[in-house]
């Protein structure tokens, strides 16, 4: 199997954690913290991120990141990672209408544009 065919370990397991992530902010008790309002700065006001506490804005960075995936690749990730619950490869490419292979190349790429897109995020001093 060539490198281009290699799932890399820790967005797998941050793909796993996004899964969870979803699912808790599908749920109506969650937070009504406005998406965008992920910022911490001066013009704060000292209450403004009270129901804050449990937010997890790195997931918010993430969910940005995968949602400007290329399609092919953004299908792939929703139809795996993005569901209730997790599928498997020969269900998520039946789904699909793809050859496993074709889903576990789309996934590879996926997990190589979102390592790209955190390494950017990390050089920007941002976690």
């Amino acid at each position: 199997m060539n490198s281009q065919m290699i799932r890399i370990p820790r967005i797998v397991k941050l793909l796993k954690r996004w899964h969870k992530w979803r699912n808790v902010c599908a749920s109506p008790l969650h937070s009504p913290l406005c998406i965008e309002n992920d910022v911490v700065d001066s013009t704060r006001r000292r209450n403004d991120l009270i129901n804050a506490r449990r937010v997890d804005f790195f997931m918010f960075k993430v969910d940005r990141i995968i949602s400007e995936l290329k399609e092919n690749q953004k299908l792939a990730v929703y139809v795996v990672y993005g569901q209730k619950t997790l599928k498997g490869l020969a269900d998520a490419s039946a789904q699909l209408d793809v050859s496993r292979i074709t889903l576990i190349r789309r996934l590879c790429k996926a997990d190589r544009a979102i390592e790209e897109a955190l390494n950017e995020l990390s050089a920007r001093g941002e976690r």
